[in-house]
C-alpha cells in the first residue's frame, strides 16, 4: 500500500484504460498513481502550471481528465501528455459546482447550485460546448 507522507484530503478518479489513479490533494495538486506498480508522479502542481486553481472534483473519460474548479470553471487535460485541452467558464448565476462529466458527444453535464431565476436552486445543466 502506498502512503505519501503529508497527503491531506485526497479525492480520486481511476482510469481502466491505462490503470492509472488520479488523486487531487489539498485542492491544488493532482498526483498520478500506477495501479500496476504503485509508482506515482506529481502530475499537476502549482509549480507546473502558470496559474493557481482550486480543484473541487474530477471525472475521467476517454483519456481526458475533467477537473471541476472553483468558482465556476472546468478544465480538461489530456492524460497522455498533461496538456490543457480547454477551459470552460460557466455562467455567472452558477454559485457552486458539485460535479461534471463529459458526454460521448463532447458536451458536459454539470451539477451545480444557482440558476438564472434563483441562486438557491440546485440544478443539473448541459453545456453546449463541443469538442
Amino acid at each position: 500500500m502506498m502512503r505519501k507522507e503529508g497527503m491531506r484530503n485526497p479525492t480520486d478518479v481511476a482510469c481502466r484504460l491505462d490503470n492509472q489513479l488520479y488523486l487531487a490533494e489539498e485542492h491544488y495538486r493532482i498526483h498520478q498513481v500506477s495501479a500496476d506498480d504503485y509508482r506515482y508522479d506529481r502530475w499537476l502542481t502549482p509549480e507546473s502550471t502558470p496559474d493557481t486553481f482550486d480543484i473541487y472534483t474530477m471525472s475521467l473519460t476517454s483519456r481526458r481528465l475533467l477537473v471541476v474548479l472553483e468558482p465556476r470553471s472546468l478544465r480538461q487535460y489530456s492524460t497522455t501528455d498533461k496538456r490543457l485541452l480547454r477551459t470552460v467558464q460557466l455562467p455567472q448565476y452558477v454559485i457552486e459546482l458539485y460535479h461534471a462529466i463529459e458526454t460521448p458527444r463532447g458536451t458536459f453535464v454539470v451539477c451545480h447550485q444557482g440558476s438564472a431565476g434563483d441562486e438557491k436552486q440546485y440544478a443539473v445543466s448541459r453545456s453546449q460546448v463541443q469538442t
